[in-house]
């Protein structure tokens, strides 16, 4: 009998049409639709208010943002775990792209025997992480999209951040455990721990293989912004991740614009693919009135750039 799946979102007012999107690919790029619920765990109220208007469960958790609100609400989704089900972490802004992905997630975790599954963060020399000394963790399963076996006990397992300080990694069994070289420091962002906590409960992982849109191997946003990240299962690929959800409107921003309409091309532009609607636009009006007034500022009050005159 195939495995019940729950799929756990953090959500804010910006992220809800994101999210629709995640949750129209994940239904209907499944094997079997009725193995798959959704949680959420919403950082504000109109979020909050917009699932409960449509009938949709949600945790409201108060009103978060950053990295902080973001832990939060994952580490809420991990006490809410059901341990007889796989349970995914999954960004709002990500999108699955494999036929009958839920197969194939069942695989790697029931038949292979591994206990998390997901998405890893740049290497060194990345196009986010760049050469500096201190970096986030390396090989590891990061928190943008991460699959639980049933039954892996998650209790102890927390992905608050510590921004305020690095941990240095002065030995090399640190280093071999975050996956860094002997001499760097740690930043401590959201999911820090988890290399940590794999290696105390001594958990199997695998992480999906990140191809950037840079790369002669991505398919699905080939030479797009290398912000982006591709992530391939063998030698195809399974998920993509847009970034910045909580910075960029859906399918309004010329970066968010470009990211969905390469997924909806690669998917052969599907009927139930998730357009913009009303509410985005109607949403996106405070926003873009904040970025006219930070560039009015910027210019010195002036509408247009001070370099410029006027014809």
């Amino acid at each position: 009998m195939s495995s019940k799946i729950d799929v756990h979102f953090t959500i804010s007012k910006n992220s809800v049409s994101y999210a629709n999107y995640a949750k129209s690919c994940y239904l209907n790029l499944c094997s079997d639709v009725n193995r798959i619920s959704f949680m959420y765990y919403c950082l504000d109220k109109v979020s909050f208010r917009r699932l409960k208007s449509k009938g949709i469960e949600a945790l409201y958790l108060g009103d978060f943002a950053g990295s902080y609100g973001h832990s939060l609400a994952i580490d809420a989704a991990l006490a809410a775990f059901d341990s007889n089900h796989i349970n995914i972490i999954s960004d709002t802004d990500v999108a699955v792209v494999a036929e009958r992905w839920d197969e194939k997630v069942e695989t790697v975790l029931i038949e292979n025997e591994i206990d998390m599954f997901g998405t890893q963060l740049e290497k060194v020399g990345g196009f986010i992480s760049g050469f500096s000394r201190i970096q986030q963790y390396k090989t590891k399963p990061s928190t943008t999209w991460l699959a639980f076996r049933p039954g892996v006990e998650v209790t102890g397992l927390s992905t608050c951040p510590n921004k305020e300080s690095t941990l240095a990694l002065d030995t090399l069994e640190l280093a071999d455990i975050f996956g860094l070289p002997l001499g760097f420091e740690l930043f401590r962002d959201t999911g820090w721990r988890i290399p940590m906590f794999i290696h105390e409960n001594m958990l199997s992982y695998k992480v999906l293989d990140l191809i950037k849109p840079t790369e002669d191997k991505s398919k699905v946003l080939k030479n797009l912004n290398p912000y982006h990240d591709e992530f391939h299962l063998g030698d195809k690929p399974f998920l993509v991740h847009q970034r910045g959800s909580m910075t960029h409107l859906f399918r309004r921003d010329k970066l968010s614009k470009k990211f969905y309409y390469a997924v909806d091309e690669f998917l052969g532009m599907p009927e139930w693919s998730v357009q913009r609607k009303f509410i985005d636009r109607w949403d996106s009006v405070p926003v873009l009135a904040k970025r006219f007034a930070r560039k009015l500022l910027k210019n010195n009050g002036r509408w247009f750039n001070k370099t410029e005159t006027l014809r």
